[in-house]
């Protein structure tokens, strides 16, 4: 066997934000190494797995993860030499086993996501695949479509927009290169507009969108249909327009405050406000419209637009397939935003994945805030079949690894792939 695990070493590094996370290394009898970094959330659900960090004000304001590090290089390491790297269940489930918590709090996902990220890396090496083949199995290989990021907001960018982000996907590209100078193209048309009505100076909100201060979420939309209609496609027929209202993040006391509209409505009334947007823009998707513990209002929006438009819970669901089971029961969202991190291992996040096509929802593979010049993401979207997934933006070495490095895929895998959108 040429995938037995010999050594494990850890280590803190930065990521995209320059926050501290962990990255680890796993050493195979063949003389195989691999590395892999643990992405992290700016803005997170209240459900997510359990993020541990050091509590050190005296070291990165108590961001550090030197007890992730340590636990990695000594229980985990004992916990996992001699296991076989290409046994990617069994080994997220030890890892599970081992920490011993609902929510990942005793080794922290962290920890447990950067080994889990690295054991598949290295079983798709041992059998000498790409990672994504691997994931997929026997499965077939199709490309997800990919969200690229054009506006950010809400806690990404610090400025007056409350929604956290305005994606675009080019649905009439005919390959990922061409989406990508789509994209680009939008994103360019975008940023005149700004500099010409608002004398915007160059700030990017994180995950590498552009972050301007606008009077309102709805001047924000407003403005990216515009870019759209300049670069010449049509709006919610060519390019499809996603936006993340992350809505837990401005959600208070049961009053949602929205600061650009200097006023807080209830989850009725939320509901009124979205609706309004989904009648007068082509929104194609909603992301957390609403808050995670709204359930009654997420009853309500999806009975009202839940046949229209797709509606993902992120917050809501934080990729935990229990959650989304009662959601699926309940009739509530239509769609599940994907993020290994929220619930610590491949394994589970690919469980979440499998239940979701059950209940036909749809599948939304996503970047964090905080990411590293890893561009894993791009094998776990087309590994998990997912039908879409959020790149990031445009700029930044973070999320244009995962670009370039899907264009790679793409040139080596043409015409033996579907692409989920045509």
């Amino acid at each position: 066997m040429q995938s037995k695990i010999t050594f494990i070493k850890a280590r803190e590094i930065l990521d995209s934000r320059g926050i501290p996370t962990v990255e680890t290394e796993v050493f195979l009898n063949s003389g195989i190494t691999v590395k892999a970094i643990s992405p992290a959330g700016t803005s997170t659900g209240k459900y997510e797995a359990f993020e541990l960090r050091d509590g050190d004000l005296n070291w990165y304001n108590g961001q550090g993860v030197k007890k992730s590090v340590n636990i990695i290089n000594g229980e985990i390491r004992s916990a996992l030499i001699g296991k076989d790297a290409c046994q990617q269940e069994e080994i997220d489930f030890e890892l599970c086993k081992l920490d011993g918590t609902n929510n990942k709090s005793r080794l922290g996902a962290n920890s447990i996501v950067s080994l889990s990220y690295a054991i598949a890396k290295a079983g798709a090496q041992a059998l000498n695949i790409p990672l994504y083949q691997y994931l997929a199995g026997d499965k077939e290989i199709k490309f997800p479509l990919p969200w690229l990021l054009i506006m950010g907001g809400g806690i990404h960018s610090g400025g007056t927009v409350d929604f956290q982000e305005f994606l675009i996907a080019p649905r009439c590209a005919k390959s990922y290169r061409e989406c990508f100078y789509i994209s680009w193209k939008i994103r360019e048309y975008t940023w005149k507009i700004l500099s010409d009505k608002y004398n915007y100076g160059l700030l990017f909100s994180l995950g590498g969108g552009l972050a301007p201060s606008l009077s309102s979420n709805e001047e924000a939309i407003s403005i990216l249909v515009e870019a759209i209609k300049k670069a010449g496609y049509r709006p919610g027929i060519d390019i499809y327009i996603y936006i993340d209202v992350a809505a837990s993040n401005f959600f208070r006391n049961g009053k949602y405050l929205l600061s650009s509209k200097k006023s807080s409505f209830s989850s009725n009334g939320m509901i009124n406000y979205l609706l309004t947007l989904i009648n007068k823009y082509p929104i194609s998707v909603l992301e957390d419209g609403l808050d995670q513990d709204d359930w009654e209002g997420w009853k309500n929006l999806t009975n009202k637009v839940g046949g229209k438009i797709e509606l993902i819970g992120d917050d809501l669901f934080v990729t935990n397939s229990s959650i989304l089971e009662r959601g699926q029961k309940e009739k509530i969202a239509n769609s599940v935003l994907v993020k290994v991190n929220q619930i610590g291992t491949i394994s589970e996040a690919l469980k979440t994945v499998t239940v979701a096509k059950k209940g036909n929802y749809r599948t939304v593979f996503s970047a964090r805030s905080g990411e590293s010049e890893d561009p894993i993401i791009s094998h776990l979207s087309i590994g998990f079949g997912v039908d879409g997934a959020k790149f990031g933006g445009l700029m930044g070495a973070e999320s244009t690894c995962v670009l370039n490095e899907l264009i790679r895929i793409e040139e080596k895998t043409k015409g033996h792939v579907n692409y989920s959108w045509k």
